[in-house]
């Protein structure tokens, strides 16, 4: 299995598993918009794996390494700017810790409590989608 081809699998698993989440979500709580939200990936999903079929079965084997080698540039400048953005993120984090730990030790109360809280988050939520652009793309 080419890379190309592992990278449309892990797609069309995601789109399934959307799909099937979000249509039960959706049927058991119409009201939630989390349902929504993953029908509409599992679309966005449907039409990605579409495009890679089309490309597959349709495309001349220049075309393919033309694609592929704009794939690959895509995904450099993706890591670049994701790369950037955990910098900063880190950067601020560190910032918003220093500050919630601060104010712990001055006044005390909540509110360092939750500003290192959804430090943390934030800062989790970068870290998290960094590694997994890296670990399925990169």
């Amino acid at each position: 299995m080419t890379r190309r081809e592992s990278r449309g699998l892990v797609v069309l698993i995601i789109t399934l598993v959307a799909l099937i989440s979000g249509g039960i979500i959706a049927y058991k709580n119409p009201d939630s918009w989390h349902g929504l939200a993953l029908l509409a990936i599992g679309m966005v999903g449907c039409y990605l794996c579409y495009k890679r079929w089309k490309i597959a079965t349709e495309a001349t084997e220049e075309e393919k390494e033309a694609i592929e080698h704009q794939d690959e540039q895509t995904r450099i400048n993706i890591a670049m700017w994701l790369m950037v953005a955990f910098c900063i993120a880190a950067f601020l984090e560190v910032v918003a810790v220093g500050v919630g730990l601060i104010l712990n030790a001055s006044i005390g109360g909540e509110l360092g409590h939750t500003i290192i809280h959804y430090a943390v988050i934030i800062g989790g939520i970068f870290a998290a989608i960094w590694l997994g652009f890296m670990l399925f793309f990169a």
